[in-house]
């Protein structure tokens, strides 16, 4: 029977053979697949940043063709009729400038549903809101005077920049020459902002000449916020050198 030492011998070539072919496959395994896999990657990962490149290539191409100051302007106008959030000061601003103008007073607002409690992300949308593809402000107001105002503010209330509705509104006629007084049940209108930045590949928006005719329409409509005035200085007569004296 060969001994241990005549087996080694006779086989070491093979040994010698298999060790190296497992070290070829760890080394193919561990070490050349991983790096091929890693350069496809970062070769796809040029090939995309490069599509996008082009892409934002394009993009400011178009924008290059547009006029900062327009632009600026016509969302100016656009922000103003329904602002990125519900700006509840323009709403009562709004109102109280349009009873204002109209020779209307103010009795009572009141903001209605749950508007000031509610953020953007909790509200839940209404069907109302889903049609009209908007988010909306329900309050309520409640107003007096005589009846040529009335109706003056009820026709002005749809024709303000800051994009008002009516929904209802009940009138009690009183039996002396009081004045009249009316609650109204209204709608603002608010369109939250984008909170993310839209992929290189997302198409830029084109504004149509249906857009540009709503913007046209918006900026004829009188803003009715009331003008903050600075208060004028308060009266304390003539200076005295001497404080003291008569």
């Amino acid at each position: 029977m060969p001994s241990i030492r005549t087996l080694i011998q006779r086989y070491t070539h093979i040994l010698l053979s298999a060790i190296i072919l497992i070290c070829c496959a760890f080394g193919i395994f561990g070490g050349v697949l991983p790096a091929v896999s890693r350069i496809m990657q970062m070769y796809a990962a040029m090939q995309d940043m490069s599509q996008q490149s082009d892409l934002l290539q394009e993009k400011l191409r178009l924008l290059a063709d547009f006029d900062e100051q327009t632009l600026r302007s016509q969302l100016e106008t656009v922000i103003s009729a329904v602002p990125s959030d519900k700006s509840l000061p323009t709403v009562f601003s709004t109102v109280e400038g349009l009873a204002a103008q109209t020779q209307v007073g103010v009795v009572s607002m009141n903001i209605t549903g749950d508007t000031t409690l509610a953020t953007d992300s909790a509200k839940k949308v209404s069907s109302q809101e889903k049609q009209i593809g908007t988010h909306v402000i329900p309050f309520s107001v409640s107003i007096e005077g005589p009846l040529y105002a009335i109706q003056d503010f009820i026709a002005q209330a749809p024709r303000v920049r800051r994009l008002l509705r009516i929904h209802t509104f009940s009138m009690s006629f009183p039996q002396d020459d009081r004045l009249i007084t009316v609650n109204i049940k209204m709608d603002a209108f608010y369109e939250p902002s984008l909170t993310t930045i839209g992929k290189a590949s997302a198409k830029l928006p084109v504004l149509t000449a249906d857009h540009m005719n709503t913007i046209d329409t918006l900026s004829q409509f009188p803003l009715a916020n009331i003008a903050q005035t600075e208060l004028p200085p308060p009266l304390i007569g003539p200076s005295k050198t001497n404080p003291f004296s008569p």
